[in-house]
């Protein structure tokens, strides 16, 4: 198997600190989408789910040119300018799914509870309703952002030998600058890469990548800077103390999947700091 695309699990990983949130559209969904990693810590859905307000959050989406070698490819991306599509009942809870599932949205009143905490890192912004299906009358719903720094370790991008389609020879299919991959062929067509699961054995020529990181990601906690919302690749996560809280107040609906912290080369500062953000209860 020719792998491309891994998630090393290597340093001095620690438990119990972070928390990937999600916000699922319904307890079904809670199903589907736990998938083959591990199991949610948390899991809290709604009762009656049929009742209850939910959105689908639009966006723009702008594509992040850093590349050294090649100013055309895409090294990141930012959203903005979000606005949403109400449909369902007349019920409005802590957390409203978003069927798109890449925007937190709460309502005025978890916000302003929220805002009340000692939490730092989140920000958030009224979010406009373009059109309003639902028996709702009067929402007032806002976009919940995290704003911590970027400390969570990315996928691992190897450069082949040869760097080039295995099928037709055409190259680099991995920029040796940015890392950024050829998923199809430009010239032969084929796909170059696929899921480790859908890899076919020692015949197919294809390239592997990862999914999500069954285990959980990782943040770098020298790189931490205290903030209990910190922004993944298309993921929000939470610190424990974050958790403890929105199970404390009945947040719903959320799901929390575990991550891990390394904590290699930490200092006794940042590893106090760490300890202090730990969920109170073992998840």
């Amino acid at each position: 198997m020719n792998r491309l695309i891994t998630y090393p699990y290597s340093g001095n990983l620690k438990t119990n600190v972070f928390f990937q949130l999600e916000i699922p559209l319904c307890c079904v969904d809670m199903d589907l989408r736990i998938g083959e990693r591990r199991s949610p810590s948390v899991t809290r859905p709604l009762s009656h789910g049929e009742d209850y307000v939910y959105a689908e959050v639009l966006y723009d989406l702008h594509d992040i040119h850093g590349c050294t070698d090649e100013p055309t490819h895409v090294t990141g991306w930012d959203l903005d300018n979000h606005r949403a599509d109400l449909l369902g009942g007349a019920k409005v809870s802590p957390f409203v799914s978003d069927t798109v599932a890449l925007t937190i949205v709460v309502r005025r009143e978890f916000r302003d509870e929220l805002n009340r905490t000692p939490f730092i890192g989140f920000a958030t912004a009224p979010l406009p309703i373009s059109e309003n299906q639902s028996r709702l009358v009067d929402p007032d719903l806002y976009v919940l952002s995290p704003r911590g720094r970027k400390c969570v370790r990315p996928l691992a991008v190897s450069v082949p030998e040869p760097n080039v389609c295995p099928f037709c020879g055409w190259g680099p299919i991995v920029c040796a600058a940015c890392r950024e991959v050829q998923w199809n062929c430009p010239k032969c067509t084929h796909d170059l890469v696929v899921l480790e699961e859908k890899h076919e054995g020692s015949g197919d020529k294809r390239f592997t990548t990862v999914g999500i990181p069954r285990e959980g990601w990782i943040v770098d906690g020298i790189q931490w800077d205290g903030s209990d919302f910190v922004a993944g690749l298309n993921q929000s996560l939470i610190t424990g103390r974050v958790l403890d809280w929105l199970v404390a107040v009945g947040a719903v609906p959320f799901m929390a999947f575990p991550c891990f912290v390394d904590v290699s080369g930490c200092d006794a500062v940042q590893l106090k700091r760490l300890a202090e953000a730990r969920s109170k209860t073992p998840r």
